[in-house]
């Protein structure tokens, strides 16, 4: 996926359990990482939960270049997944 530098993403995690039914985890931890090499983590108590076994968060990416996440759950929902996406400069001049 593409983004442009300025804008605000929404990252998202979905939690099922083996039959296929949403679950809330014990414990959520989700990572991003800018091109950069700076890592923020974000808990449980921080992500919005919109529904039963979905949670998110909203995240300006500023830089351009490769970010990546990663997101692992703990006891009920255990799971880890992760991934990556670019974010490319804004060019205003592009524009016109």
């Amino acid at each position: 996926m593409k983004y442009v530098s300025g804008q605000k993403i929404w990252l998202q995690a979905t939690f099922v359990d083996l039959d296929g039914a949403y679950v809330d985890p014990t414990a959520i931890t989700l990572y991003v990482t800018t091109p950069t090499e700076v890592t923020t983590t974000y808990l449980k108590a921080v992500l919005t939960r919109p529904s039963a076994g979905i949670y998110g968060i909203a995240v300006s990416v500023a830089v351009a270049g490769i970010w990546q996440w990663g997101v692992r759950s703990t006891g009920v929902g255990q799971a880890a997944e992760q991934g990556w996406f670019e974010v490319m400069p804004w060019k205003a001049s592009s524009l016109s």
